[in-house]
């Protein structure tokens, strides 16, 4: 299982799944077993994490990574080979809707289990009187990369191990983790990258060890649920709920994490549960005719736009364009849904990928929409992008543009240069091989590349740039660098051949040439449905009830092998000092 679950993170789970998908690692996925011949984890060379700046789930902005490969392969490997022993350390929580789970879909891990969480906080707090809702100050960039082993191996004994001459010292896998990480931030001790699979295995071994202790402080089964670092804890009693407050404010710091102020707080169990919205926006029933879908088009338009301002939360936007995209949309109400699911990328930009994958399903079935509106804002939110340093919204305008073959102009260009993201830069870069702008630089590395760019914050602009010949680069430039091995093996980290998934598509068992050939105006509304089916979205979770059973039937025959990877790796990191 060990080959299985690496190959699915660096085929899967190494890009943020925020950027547009020309970004892929499928290629680095692929050389698993080269680059583990190769030893290419082999380096305690610090590294840079490139950045990608995106809209939070709710408000405001976060800082996404690209990290570097090779730390990245060396914690990808020491997953794989620990993974279930990993498994058993979540098997400790009986809080977690947010355990990983590799279900086989567009990313190695599925999205954590929302809905399951929502109905947690009607079922759990069912008999009981008091509320404790509890969040973790800034989790993934505050956590304390030494805490990782104290979570695996607890902080007893790794002290312990750590006042051991250097000879006697152990080399737990819990350390190597946390090598791996530090050596993906410039050795920075604090905080985990956000974007990279990993990072959330990670994150729920530290959250997993905290349930556990919570657990044991309180002495009782706990009636109550976590989503990441989001807890809703229920009690009978609001000194209950107190003493819950203060075991959890303790077994956190342990681990040195501290709750949120601003969020942590007790209530009386009363009123609608906090994401309430998602009821108001369910879709209102069936509609019969093209004239009943454009009403009810308009009603949940203003809806989301209504709740938003009530709420002042940007995951309104991204569920409400879901759900509209998930919809069977008649060629007579095209435009205006267009019109909508661009309206909701406003309210919240994070949606910006719905909205392209909206639109691209309907034009590859063969619908017929007014582009001046998506070309209009295609320019007005890029350039507003490019001026922000907005990059989930930059890279995705572009990667519209490519795909509508929309032009972008001069004056857009221009703004590019002064961009420090190497996904905005490449993707541009791209855009003017397809001849829709011209005059594409970047302004964030010199005009011949050094060893050092190759493991900067930029390194996958240096990478790709070189290993494609743009910007004056060669792949020469990358010999003697720490990807060397890559560069050797053929890896890219763009695949120009990719399309936007789409939100709908064509009946398998359909003649899609007959369907083509048809005036969808004049289509019957009832028929829709007989000729097409809307994609599920790329981003919906995996079943919990199947995790992992494929991987299961393989772990025996893995087992010898992983030993004999745990010997090797001991050689390595004693080589390295350790």
């Amino acid at each position: 299982m060990a080959s299985k679950v690496s190959k699915a993170l660096l085929s899967r789970g190494f890009f943020p799944k925020e950027v547009p998908p020309i970004f892929s690692s499928n290629q680095f996925g692929e050389k698993t077993a080269h680059l583990r011949r190769k030893r290419f984890a082999d380096s305690d060379k610090w590294t840079s994490c490139d950045s990608f700046n995106m809209p939070h789930a709710k408000m405001g902005r976060r800082i996404a990574a690209v990290v570097n490969p090779v730390p990245f392969f060396g914690l990808a490997e020491e997953i794989s080979s620990n993974w279930r022993k990993i498994k058993s350390i979540y098997d400790k929580s009986a809080l977690s809707f947010s355990r990983p789970v590799f279900n086989g879909a567009a990313r190695a891990i599925g999205e954590s289990n929302f809905d399951g969480f929502r109905e947690a906080l009607i079922t759990r707090a069912s008999g009981h009187s008091y509320v404790l809702h509890a969040d973790f100050s800034r989790f993934f960039p505050t956590i304390y990369t030494h805490a990782i082993e104290w979570a695996v191996h607890t902080k007893k004994k790794a002290k312990a191990n750590l006042k051991l001459p250097k000879k006697k010292r152990a080399i737990h896998w819990g350390e190597r983790f946390d090598f791996y990480v530090r050596n993906m931030q410039d050795g920075q001790t604090q905080g985990l990258p956000i974007g990279p699979d990993t990072s959330y295995i990670v994150a729920e071994i530290v959250a997993s060890a905290v349930d556990e202790a919570l657990q044991a402080a309180l002495n009782s089964r706990i009636s109550g649920a976590r989503l990441i670092d989001d807890y809703a804890l229920f009690f009978e009693t609001r000194a209950d709920a107190e003493a819950a407050h203060s075991a959890l404010t303790k077994a956190a710091a342990d681990y040195q994490i501290a709750l949120n102020n601003d969020k942590t707080y007790i209530e009386e169990i009363s009123g609608p549960s906090r994401e309430s919205w998602t009821y108001q926006l369910q879709w209102a029933g069936e509609v019969k005719s093209w004239q009943q879908q454009r009403r009810a088009l308009l009603r949940y338009a203003d809806t989301a736009a209504l709740l938003f301002t009530q709420n002042k939360n940007q995951a309104i936007g991204r569920y409400a364009a879901r759900v509209l995209s998930g919809q069977l949309i008649h060629q007579r109400n095209i435009d205006l849904t267009i019109a909508c699911v661009l309206r909701m990328a406003k309210i919240s930009p994070g949606s910006i990928s719905v909205v392209a994958r909206f639109i691209s399903g309907y034009r590859k079935v063969g619908y017929k929409f007014n582009q001046e509106p998506v070309a209009t804002f295609i320019r007005s939110t890029l350039s507003r992008a490019l001026d922000l340093g907005f990059d989930q919204e930059a890279s995705w305008c572009i990667w519209m543009a490519i795909e509508l073959r929309i032009k972008i102009p001069k004056r857009i260009v221009e703004k590019i240069v002064y961009s420090d993201s190497s996904i905005v830069v490449l993707i541009a870069k791209y855009a003017e091989k397809c001849r829709l702008c011209s005059g594409v630089g970047q302004g964030v590395l010199g005009k011949k590349l050094a060893v050092e760019d190759f493991h900067s914050s930029n390194w996958l602009l240096a990478y790709e740039g070189a290993m494609r010949g743009w910007f004056g680069w060669k792949k020469q430039d990358i010999t003697g660098s720490l990807l060397e091995h890559l560069a050797n093996a053929g890896v890219h980290f763009m695949d120009l051949g990719a399309v936007t998934p789409s939100a709908v598509k064509v009946k398998s068992d359909r003649d899609k040439n007959k369907f083509l050939s048809l005036n969808f105006e004049d289509f019957e509304f009832e028929d829709l449905d007989e000729f097409m089916e809307a994609e599920a979205d790329v981003d919906v979770y995996g079943s919990v009830a199947d995790e992992d059973e494929d991987e299961d039937e393989d772990e025996d025959e893995d087992a010898d092998e992983d030993e004999d990877e745990d010997e090797d790796e001991d050689d390595i990191f004693k080589a390295l000092g350790y």
